[in-house]
């Protein structure tokens, strides 16, 4: 939380946000769920459309996995 209070800009708070939820998701949600008034504007309107503005300077790494057409059959 001293982190987050520390950042000025709404998207150094949402980038902090970012990386720890990629560190650490258990952490993450109790700290958002403790603190939903002041974080929702962070990770939900209107800073997340400032987020995808400057997406490339925020990239961090992907999540999740992508699968296309041409995988069917090969699991």
């Amino acid at each position: 939380m001293n982190r987050y209070e520390k950042a000025t800009e709404p998207l150094a708070k949402y980038a902090m946000l970012s990386s720890l939820a990629d560190r650490n998701d258990s952490l993450f949600y109790d700290l958002v769920r403790e603190n939903v008034v002041t974080m929702a504007p962070i990770l939900y309107t209107p800073t997340v459309g400032l987020a995808c503005q400057n997406y490339a300077r925020l990239y961090q790494r992907t999540k999740g996995m992508y699968f296309t057409s041409h995988d069917i059959g090969h699991f």
